[in-house]
């Protein structure tokens, strides 16, 4: 596991440095290079819809239903970011959410470091000196199944094949040219999996360091906050509205609390754009009186991750 890990870990970074280095020592044709960065773009957005809409909202949390194939493609996508299987990312954060900064939770800032090194344990050291042990009593629902077992049973060869082979041939058929598959492969395969990595991580760290606590600090909400830095809120499709998440972790949409935070919900955004388009359904929402009472402690909505099976 932990060579796997490496692999994916530094395997896009070693890659993003190929591709620079590539940029400056070798004359590319400025409309291949412009096909590489429109490419990468494209593949980045499929990919992190596919974290954060398959992964997170839909498998972890089952804040919304869809149709089968639907989930296929969206889990599909989800492994082509470079950071374990389906079962493995559920598991981990629904642990997370049952020990939020707390001892047993696999990613805090806060537990058991704190300072700059917590911040660097949350963001990846953790996915080197966690013991990832099996965790199949926190997914029955998932393991269930048969579909989802079988895309998390083919997770390294969907993942090799999106990080390198892919990317390659789609090179290798527009520029005619091996180089030019090469560098291809290097922004569209390495470069954008090493953004949607750290895009990612960067939720488990900055998203438990810095920012606002609308709900304040409890079992539930932890050290969380959100954070509105603008780039990351982008990139990461809104979220860093990680507090309102922790508040309430069944919700499809995070950015709940104003008109503002729900244009930067773009997940959200697209998980209502599937209902309309009648693929998606039971979608998990928070009215304004949620808020109210989740802010006077009247009431909080409880996750529904299943808790461990009895031994």
């Amino acid at each position: 596991m932990k060579v796997g890990t490496t692999i994916d870990v530094w395997g896009p970074f070693v890659g993003l440095i190929a591709a620079l280095y590539l940029l400056v020592t070798w004359q590319a044709n400025p409309l291949e290079l412009g096909f590489d960065l429109l490419f990468t773009a494209v593949y980045y957005v499929a990919t992190a819809l596919g974290v954060t809409v398959g992964y997170h909202r839909l498998l972890t949390h089952e804040s919304f239903e869809t149709k089968q194939w639907v989930k296929d493609v969206l889990v599909g996508l989800g492994i082509t970011g470079l950071q374990g299987s389906p079962f493995m990312w559920a598991a981990d954060h629904r642990l997370h959410h049952m020990h939020t900064d707390e001892e047993g939770d696999p990613h805090s800032p806060h537990k058991p470091h704190g300072g700059w090194r917590g911040l660097f344990h949350a963001h990846m050291g953790w996915l080197f000196g966690f013991w990832k042990k099996s965790r199949s009593d926190l997914i029955p629902d998932l393991i269930a199944d048969s579909h989802l077992r079988t895309l998390n049973a083919l997770f390294v060869p969907i993942a090799l094949f999106s990080w390198i082979v892919f990317p390659l041939l789609v090179g290798l058929a527009v520029k005619q040219s091996l180089i030019g598959g090469v560098q291809t492969m290097l922004w569209a395969g390495f470069a954008r999996a090493f953004l949607v990595q750290h895009v990612t991580w960067s939720i488990n760290s900055i998203c438990h360091k810095f920012g606002e606590r609308p709900y304040g600090i409890d079992p539930q909400t932890g050290m969380s906050t959100n954070v509105h830095w603008r780039v990351l809120l982008l990139l990461s499709f809104g979220e860093t509205r990680h507090h309102n998440h922790h508040a309430f972790p069944n919700s499809a949409i995070h950015g709940f609390r104003s008109k503002e935070e729900f244009r930067g919900d773009r997940a959200g955004r697209f998980i209502l754009w599937l209902e309309k388009h009648g693929l998606a359904s039971n979608i998990g929402t928070v009215t304004p009186e949620d808020e109210v009472k989740r802010q006077e402690g009247i009431e909080r909505l409880k996750p529904r991750t299943p808790q461990p099976a009895a031994s």
